[in-house]
Parts: structure tokens; C-alpha cells; sequence
């Protein structure tokens, strides 16, 4: 077996909602100390959750998943629904997924 067809399905969390930077600009610095000075606030930005983009969120190839879509931003994803997080959210996922891996293993042994 691949690595891809011993691994469990994956369940993958994504958001697409806020605004994610992904790209940083760099520029030559007027600073003798440091070589180049970084820009985090005027590169450009993609739909994601604020860390990850969302064209990004996906496996690689071959391996099987599940999504779920998420409405939280990245830092809060693991919050309580009432801290404005989705955690309720992703166990069941989660707990689905666990259940149908001892299910199709069952089935196999």
C-alpha cells in the first residue's frame, strides 16, 4: 500500500470567508542592520481563514478526504462555538470519521 491508501480519510477544515495575505512583499531596507524590511499588510490577499488559503486547504493527490467548511477564522477554529470558534463543528466530524475507519477496518479483517 501507498502511504495515501494506509493513511484514514482525512477530514479537512477550511474556511473561505476572510481575507488571507499570501504574499509578502520584501524591498531593500534603509536600515544598515538588516539587508531587506518586510511588508505584511500590503501584499496581496485570497479568500482563506486568515492563515491558510483556501486553494491551498486541500490534501495532496491520492489521499481521500472529507471537508468541512468552517465560518470561524483560523485562530478561533478550535474555540467553543460561543468564543466565536467551530470546535463542536470539527469533533463530529472527527468522530465521524473515526467511526467509519473502524468500520471499513472491520470489514476488511
Amino acid at each position: 500500500k501507498t502511504v495515501a491508501e494506509a493513511m484514514p480519510n482525512l477530514v479537512v477544515c477550511q474556511t473561505n470567508t476572510v481575507p488571507t495575505l499570501n504574499q509578502i512583499l520584501r524591498r531593500k531596507s534603509s536600515d544598515n542592520k538588516n539587508k531587506y524590511e518586510y511588508d505584511y499588510v500590503s501584499g496581496r490577499s485570497v479568500p482563506g481563514d486568515g492563515r491558510i488559503d483556501f486553494a491551498k486547504s486541500f490534501p495532496p493527490n491520492g489521499f481521500q478526504y472529507s471537508t468541512i467548511e468552517l465560518d470561524s477564522m483560523h485562530a478561533k477554529q478550535f474555540c467553543w462555538e460561543e468564543q466565536g470558534g467551530s470546535l463542536r463543528r470539527i469533533i463530529d466530524a472527527v468522530d465521524e470519521q473515526c467511526d467509519n475507519y473502524k468500520e471499513e477496518k472491520q470489514q476488511t479483517e
